[in-house]
């Protein structure tokens, strides 16, 4: 079989990109060592920039606005970062169930 595109790993970006050409009506073959979903510790925050550009509405998965950070060395705060948005923290594994079954066909 002869596909339009390959894309080869199926974490959010891959996802999102599967889903958005084969929406476009591109035959896509999408590859990923990993089943899905799956627990991974990192990569689950996604910028309040960047929320519109996911397939899905994950809003159901979010665990937490994240707006600011606090970073402590030997009883001294610094505060980092003092967001006017949120940054949207989720479970990497449920994040990629609702990216992956958006770029199922």
């Amino acid at each position: 079989m002869t596909y339009d595109c390959i894309i080869i790993g199926l974490g959010p970006a891959g996802s999102s990109a599967a889903y958005y050409l084969a929406k476009k009506g591109l035959s896509v073959l999408a590859l990923d060592k990993e089943k899905f979903p799956r627990h991974k510790p990192c990569g689950g925050c996604v910028s309040y920039k960047a929320e519109h550009l996911l397939p899905t509405d994950f809003k159901a998965v979010v665990n937490n606005n994240i707006n600011g950070a606090v970073f402590s060395y030997k009883g001294r705060k610094k505060t980092l970062m003092a967001l006017s948005s949120a940054i949207k923290a989720k479970r990497r594994l449920n994040l990629e169930a609702v990216t992956g079954q958006s770029a199922t066909w």
